[in-house]
C-alpha cells in the first residue's frame, strides 16, 4: 500500500514523501525480552509512527533506531562494538496496557536502506505470545 503525500509535505530538499505500511512479528517466550526487528527497506525515508499489537499489562518495551550491520553512519568499529550500533532510542521502559500501543512522531528524523528499527519488548506473561509490530514509513523521492 502507498500513498502520495501532497506537496505540502515536501522537505526543504524538495524530496516527496510516499507512505508505506508495513510490519514484523516475533513469538516472545514468558518472561523473556526479545528483539523485533525491522531493517529499513528503502533508500532514504521516515518512520512516523509504530504500533505494537498484542501487548498485555505489564509487559514493557525499549524502542530504538541501530545502524547497519557494518556501522555505516555511526562509523563505530564493529570490531569493538558489534554491528546496529544504537543511533537513537525513544521509548525508555514504557509500560503497556492489554491491546496494544500505537505512537506518531511529529518529528522524523531520516532514516536509510539497512537501518534497523527495534522494538526491545519484555513478556511479562507466563505464557509465550506472538507480538506484532506495524511501522507507517516514508519513502522520499526527489521528483
Amino acid at each position: 500500500m502507498s500513498f502520495l503525500v501532497r506537496d505540502a509535505n515536501r522537505n526543504a530538499e524538495g524530496e516527496t514523501a510516499y507512505k508505506k505500511v508495513t510490519g514484523v512479528k516475533k513469538l516472545i517466550d514468558p518472561g523473556s525480552t526479545e528483539n523485533i526487528e525491522l531493517a529499513f527497506p528503502l533508500p532514504k525515508g521516515l518512520v512516523k509512527g509504530a504500533k505494537i499489537i498484542n501487548t498485555h499489562i505489564g509487559d514493557s518495551l525499549n524502542f530504538k533506531i541501530k545502524d547497519t550491520d557494518t556501522n555505516t553512519y555511526s562509523q563505530a568499529p564493529v570490531e569493538s562494538v558489534g554491528p546496529n550500533y544504537i543511533l537513537n532510542q525513544f521509548g525508555f521502559n514504557v509500560y503497556l496496557t492489554n491491546e496494544s500501543l500505537e505512537d506518531t512522531a511529529e518529528f522524523a528524523g531520516v532514516l536509510y536502506q539497512g537501518m534497523v528499527l527495534t522494538c526491545e519488548y519484555t513478556n511479562n506473561t507466563s505464557e509465550a505470545k506472538t507480538v506484532y509490530m506495524n511501522c507507517d514509513i516514508y519513502e522520499l523521492k526527489n521528483e
